[in-house]
């Protein structure tokens, strides 16, 4: 007799929710969001060659095949500096990005900004599509990271106030075990990571001004590339060339890249948390399973097991 699989232990928190106008404003300053394995030279690598390239504006646009991957500004409690970093639409109202970049220790996010098509050269300054912009009101990511900051982990789903209109969410799948055959193995390999890089822009005060891409070896490059070349990758999908698939976030830069995999046995289960997003927000509640508050010193953080 087959065993029930066991539950999902998920970590979520509410938001405060900011008005159109409140959340259409470019906050200044920001800082990057950045996770670095914190080695950028251990003296084994060739010098580095950046290989990002600009991303054509048309594909940042309604339309274009990376509306999708949209633009964050995140305070954090008791902060009046804004941070900045990647996300990509999953579903139209859950946006997918690292977990770091929005509960770091017992830091925390409070106000989450969503801007698709953004460009920090268009109309002079910043600029995202017009109703393009969107409030986060619930953050859903693992128990693993919040309790123990496991990295395969380091995934957050950010619910939206109201579904993103316009934006085609990205399919996602897991890469495909062993046993396919090489000229799939090859095909599956190579990948891009697209996002909005840290380092650019950041001299003139607006890091990631505008959105990059790079390709990239999946278990080869994202491991062996060296200094701030994935940097900008960081919370951005990494997506199958072939098919635009994302398979992963990037969720470590520096010498020793990493990406934490979507499915699988090692990976995070993308249908557990966006079902358990869309029962918050209906609230289904008897349908999940309400654990205790664990931390007594995070009294905004709840628990629930997800069958």
């Amino acid at each position: 007799m087959a065993q029930p699989a066991a539950a999902t232990k998920i970590a979520f928190w509410e938001l405060e929710l900011e008005d159109a106008e409140q959340t259409s404003i470019v906050p200044q300053p920001v800082e990057p969001c950045i996770h670095s394995s914190g080695i950028t030279d251990i003296g084994i690598f060739p010098e580095p060659v950046d290989a990002r390239v600009p991303v054509d504006k048309a594909d940042v646009q309604p339309g274009g095949k990376y509306h999708s991957i949209v633009k964050l500004f995140i305070l954090y409690q008791d902060s009046s500096t804004w941070k900045t970093a990647t996300g990509w639409l999953s579903q139209n109202d859950v946006v997918v990005t690292a977990a770091h970049c929005v509960l770091h220790g017992d830091q925390h996010a409070t106000r989450v900004r969503v801007h698709a098509g953004y460009s920090a050269s268009a109309s002079g300054g910043s600029s995202s599509s017009s109703g393009s912009q969107r409030s986060v009101s619930r953050i859903a990511l693992p128990a693993a990271w919040s309790d123990a900051g496991a990295e395969r982990a380091d995934v957050a789903f950010l619910q939206l106030a109201t579904p993103l209109q316009g934006a085609t969410p990205f399919k996602y799948d897991t890469p495909p075990p062993a046993g396919i055959s090489e000229e799939e193995q090859q095909q599956d390999r190579l990948t891009v990571a697209v996002g909005y890089p840290a380092d650019v822009g950041a001299r003139a005060g607006s890091p990631g001004g505008e959105m990059y891409g790079m390709q990239i070896r999946r278990e080869r490059d994202a491991e062996k590339a060296k200094g701030n070349a994935l940097l900008l990758t960081v919370c951005s999908p990494i997506i199958r060339d072939h098919d635009s698939v994302a398979v992963g976030v990037h969720v470590r830069g520096g010498s020793f890249n990493f990406g934490a995999v979507i499915g699988g046995p090692f990976g995070v289960d993308f249908h557990v948390y966006e079902d358990a997003l869309r029962m918050l927000r209906e609230d289904a509640q008897p349908d999940l399973v309400l654990g205790p508050r664990t931390d007594t010193d995070r009294e905004w953080l709840i628990y629930i097991n997800v069958p």
